[in-house]
């Protein structure tokens, strides 16, 4: 009986963290992966000066690239495993990011910047990678199923 409860308090568990992050997508909530840039976080970076800005000489001659942002870009949102399967490595660490960032109050991570998301996208994609590699059973199912299933056994979840 107490696996039984176990189980039902676990799948409870994953559906509100797919919950929230569906719903913060709906809602475009990727204001935080905006507002927290680099830039205009407080932690200075190494390569920034004292006074918080940072040195663009050797970038301006540079032309945009679509994405110039690590984070930005992610489309895995609303797709399945075989879609992620077939992804590029940059467009699942944004997705990632995305949704760590869509839900990190939520999450035991410490989050003070948009850099400080990487490393926990970073474990998110390889956890996602390793949970779906070679089992075709899954390519039908959505990549914030496994994203969530993902958080919760790593025990990022509050």
């Amino acid at each position: 009986m107490t696996g039984r409860i176990l189980k039902n308090v676990l799948i409870f568990a994953v559906a509100s963290l797919i919950f929230l992050i569906i719903y913060n997508s709906n809602n475009d909530n990727d204001s935080y992966m905006k507002d927290a840039s680099p830039s205009s976080s407080s932690v200075v970076s190494s390569n920034q000066s004292s006074s918080g800005s940072s040195s663009n000489n050797s970038n301006s001659s540079r032309p945009a690239t679509e994405f110039d942002k690590w984070y930005e870009g992610g489309t895995l949102h609303r797709k399945t495993i075989s879609d992620w399967k077939k992804a590029e490595n940059r467009d699942k660490l944004a997705t990632c990011a995305d949704f760590i960032a869509s839900i990190k109050d939520k999450l035991n991570l410490s989050i003070t910047s948009v850099d400080s998301i990487k490393p926990y996208a970073e474990d998110l994609v390889i956890c996602i990678d390793i949970a779906v590699k070679d089992i075709d059973t899954m390519d039908n199912d959505k990549v914030t199923e496994v994203a969530a299933l993902s958080m919760v056994l790593m025990g990022w979840v509050k």
